[in-house]
């Protein structure tokens, strides 16, 4: 997952860090957000929390995660495939969860 990262980086810890503390605290945030927009069905703020993880997700290197954020934005601002809204936020809650947990578990890794 950190490969686009440590490329980005030079390696650099420090730097590393920087941005996956950036990412953590981010990711919190857009799966309590997405989950309260998707019980209200409010798309405006589901659009609004899917464009903005995208460029921290195109650094970190979560192509499908960036992916899935861009479906759905593009899904809202055509109005196609919006019967399929839900799923693409629960696989968008569920993917963010996952790289969230790597982030962790790197951070981890990288204080002891």
């Amino acid at each position: 997952m950190l490969d686009k990262l440590k490329e980005m980086t030079g390696g650099d810890e420090k730097r590393m860090a920087l941005y996956l503390s950036t990412y953590q605290s981010a990711a919190e945030d857009q799966i309590l957000s997405m989950s309260m927009a998707l019980e209200d069905s409010n798309y405006p703020e589901i659009r609004i929390i899917v464009h903005s993880a995208k460029p921290i997700l195109k650094v970190l290197g979560l192509d499908e995660l960036w992916e899935c954020a861009n479906e759905i934005e593009v899904s809202i601002d055509t109005n196609i495939g919006l019967e399929l809204l839900t799923e693409n936020c629960e696989e968008f809650l569920s993917l963010t969860q996952d790289a969230l947990n790597e982030v962790r578990a790197h951070r981890l890794s990288a204080d002891a």
